[in-house]
């Protein structure tokens, strides 16, 4: 029947579940390494460049022994389409638009089973917004956005004329 998803031992059992994955994946020696909580798993590589790294991130997924593999082994199905590739670096290249400006380097599209992955310029892992450049400027945002969405509820909520007094509301 399996486990509920907010179950205490569905943490526990995904850990054990996604472990061959982790471990087996990828490469260490290589600059490859794996990272997960729960069902977020995150497979990062090191490279000299961004072309190399996709390559090996393709590799970690499709050579033997790797992602697609381990999928069929443990009757799990990887959402390609919901897979995010990001090449993380702050290296610039001249803009030929304009003298001595710069701009972000193109990343590179990643190809796993014929589906072409995009690079994304952020995405959400375990509660962070990560960006391409590791500068947390997205998540930085987001956050004044949600304290001042809870900041607006609150005074919605104490109005002087119609709501709850505000010493009552910080109890």
């Amino acid at each position: 029947d399996g486990l509920d998803q907010g179950d205490h031992f569905s943490t526990i059992d995904m850990v054990f579940y996604i472990d061959k994955l982790l471990q087996d994946g990828p490469n260490r020696r290589d600059g490859e390494d794996a990272a997960g909580f729960a069902d977020d798993t995150l497979l990062y590589t090191e490279a000299t460049d961004l072309n190399e790294a996709v390559r090996k991130a393709e590799g970690i997924m499709t050579r033997p022994q790797g992602g697609m593999d381990w999928s069929k082994d443990m009757n799990a199905q990887f959402g390609i389409p919901k897979l995010v590739q990001m090449g993380v670096t702050r290296r610039r290249e001249p803009n030929p638009e304009g003298p001595k400006k710069t701009r972000r380097i193109t990343r590179p599209d990643m190809i796993i089973n014929g589906t072409v992955i995009k690079p994304s310029q952020s995405t959400r892992w375990i509660g962070f917004l990560i960006d391409d450049e590791l500068r947390f400027h997205i998540h930085a945002a987001h956050a004044v956005a949600k304290g001042q969405d809870y900041l607006q509820q609150y005074n919605r909520i104490a109005r002087n004329a119609k709501g709850i007094r505000h010493r009552f509301m910080r109890r």
